[in-house]
């Protein structure tokens, strides 16, 4: 993961931090990672611009079901578990 801060600052205002950082997710996003911006805030009110790239996570494909789904299956009467045998007293 890369995380990038582009801050507002008394040289670079609002709109050249928030350009920067677009362009720096762009070319990160041509890379093949998979980008999230942010805007955000200090304390002070200054503005924060923040990219968070991740690796694109591949796509499974769908499983692909044989049918009807097993149920549960019931044992048949005739071979069935022995009833144990009491003695009596």
């Amino acid at each position: 993961m890369i995380q990038e801060v582009f801050i507002e600052s008394t040289w670079e205002d609002a709109t050249t931090a928030r350009q920067r950082r677009d362009e720096r997710s762009e070319e990160l996003e041509a890379t093949g990672l998979e980008c999230l911006r942010e805007n955000l805030y200090t304390v002070d009110g200054r503005c924060v611009f923040l990219v968070t790239a991740t690796p694109v996570e591949p796509e499974l494909p769908p499983v692909k079901s044989q049918g009807k789904p097993a149920g549960p299956r019931l044992r048949s009467a005739k071979a069935g578990r022995r009833v144990p045998e009491f003695e009596e007293r």
